[in-house]
C-alpha cells in the first residue's frame, strides 16, 4: 500500500514493536518507487526491439536498508484461469544474478548494479512477452515491495 505525494509514490510500513534499550523507540519506515511513479503503468514495446521495463526504488536510509535482492516476475494465467508468477531475473546483493527458464540471454537488467537500477531490458521483445510484469523488491530490514506494470507488444505490418 503506498501513498501518493509529488507524482510518487511512498511505502509505508507500519513500525513494529522495537525494543530500543538507548531510545525504546520504534520508527516507521519509508521506501519510494522513483520509477514508474505509478502503482501501474503500460510500457509499450514494438517487436524485435528493445522493451525496458522501469523500477528504481529507494530504500529508506534513515532505518539503514539495504536493498537485498530484486526479482521480476511475469503474471501468467493457465487454462484454468488460476494466476501465478514466473520468474524471469533475480539480482542478489551478494550472490549476483540468474535468469530463468525460456528468459534466459533474452533478459537483462538495464544497470551493472541492478540494486540501483532494477528496470528490466528485454532484449528482443516478442508477442509472448505481452503481459503483466511484477518488480518485486526485498529490502532489509523493512521488508518486501513491489510495483506491477502491463507490457503491450506491437508488430508493425507492412502494406504491399
Amino acid at each position: 500500500m503506498g501513498v501518493k505525494l509529488h507524482g510518487f509514490t511512498y511505502c509505508h510500513r507500519i513500525a513494529t514493536t522495537l525494543i530500543w534499550i538507548s531510545l525504546g523507540i520504534p520508527t516507521p519506515s519509508w521506501c519510494i518507487f522513483l520509477e514508474p511513479s505509478n502503482s501501474y503503468t503500460t510500457i509499450r514495446a514494438l517487436q524485435e526491439e528493445r522493451a525496458i521495463l522501469p523500477c528504481k526504488f529507494q530504500p529508506d536510509t534513515s532505518n539503514n536498508d539495504v536493498i537485498q535482492q530484486v526479482t521480476w516476475f511475469k503474471q501468467v494465467v493457465d487454462k484454468e484461469g488460476k494466476t501465478s508468477r514466473e520468474q524471469v531475473i533475480l539480482a542478489h546483493l551478494t550472490f549476483g544474478q540468474t535468469e530463468f527458464g525460456s528468459y534466459t540471454g533474452r533478459v537483462e537488467f538495464a544497470d551493472k548494479t541492478p540494486t540501483s537500477d532494477s528496470s528490466l531490458v528485454i532484449k528482443a521483445s516478442q508477442l509472448s512477452n505481452a503481459g503483466t510484469y511484477v518488480c518485486h523488491v526485498t529490502v532489509f530490514p523493512s521488508g518486501t515491495f513491489e510495483v506491477n506494470m502491463e507490457l503491450v507488444v506491437w508488430s508493425e505490418y507492412i502494406c504491399i
